[in-house]
């Protein structure tokens, strides 16, 4: 008798010695159980909203918008959007290459990578948002459409401080509704994004840079329209 009950007691120190030997794998196994249920929750998240209003006081169908402001966003911040699958790889190789050898480095960023970001992902850190961006960039394409995509970065995307979505930008900056945008109008807005100082960025005083990249987009938007089929 007393040999059987010396057994489970053995067992038992055991167990607890291997507990405080490795109290890194229960942190870790949380840890990941953690992430991966914010990735469930995010999947879940993508596949339910299809472009439905997040800011329904400012949310602007993208048929209601002048056609020159989706064109020149698109000319400005993803040429590539309506060829690609989420990730612009070409402009990944091309963003490396150049960090390389001019050492003047920014990022590969696409448009539904920049929804993704915008929509889920705003307060993620760097480290833990860019693997994410990509990882779930790949469903966000497959489950919406290049219009829906486009519409939702349209009406999200900040303009300035507390300036979100194509409509509240319109009316600040050219006190009329996107619909009314002139193509100029539309290439000062893209060219204003992203832009890490407001001041040297406003639409209606861009600084010569702006005002210069403003010129490019408006030179890209007949390229665009004639590559890529937008409402």
């Amino acid at each position: 008798m007393e040999l059987e009950n010396e057994q489970p007691q053995t067992s038992l120190v055991s167990d607890t010695a291997g507990r405080r030997r490795h109290p890194w794998l229960t942190r870790i196994a949380s840890a990941a159980s953690l992430v991966l249920s914010l990735i469930v929750v995010l999947l879940l998240a993508i596949a339910i909203f299809r472009g439905e209003p997040v800011a329904p006081h400012h949310w602007v169908r993208i048929e209601d918008m002048s056609r020159q402001l989706p064109l020149a966003v698109v000319a400005g911040e993803d040429a590539n959007f309506c060829n690609h699958r989420g990730v612009d790889w070409g402009e990944v190789k091309d963003s490396i290459e150049r960090c390389i050898l001019t050492s003047r480095c920014r990022g590969a960023s696409t448009i539904p990578m920049q929804t993704i970001k915008n929509l889920y992902l705003l307060r993620w850190p760097n480290l833990l948002r860019k693997p994410l961006e990509v990882s779930l960039v790949h469903l966000l394409s497959a489950l919406w459409s290049k219009k829906v995509v486009l519409e939702t970065y349209l009406n999200i995307v900040t303009w300035g401080p507390r300036i979100r979505g194509a409509e509240a930008a319109s009316q600040y900056y050219f006190g009329k509704s996107a619909g009314a945008l002139t193509r100029q109008e539309a290439a000062r807005l893209a060219a204003a994004l992203p832009c890490p100082n407001w001041k040297s960025c406003d639409p209606r005083k861009p600084s010569s840079w702006n005002l210069k990249r403003a010129r490019d987009i408006e030179s890209g938007i007949e390229r665009v329209a004639s590559t890529c089929f937008l409402p």
